[in-house]
């Protein structure tokens, strides 16, 4: 298992080729992809730049899979 350690509270886990996200050693199990829909291939850089933070990225998003 690899660990990364963000900060005290916040670290990512390579656990049997998957990556966890933990909260204070707790893991998360929430919000661990984003679905974008409609963006083509040559627009992902325009895109990642137009938003500062995930929670403006879901304006975009695809929930039909949660």
């Amino acid at each position: 298992m690899s660990e990364f350690k963000i900060n005290k509270f916040l670290s990512l886990k390579l656990e049997y080729g998957e990556t966890n996200i933990y909260i204070n050693e707790r893991k998360i199990d929430q919000c661990k992809y984003l679905l974008l829909d409609k963006i083509s291939h040559s627009e992902i850089p325009n895109f990642l730049e137009s938003f500062e933070s995930v929670d403006e990225a879901t304006v975009n998003a695809d929930h039909s899979l949660e």
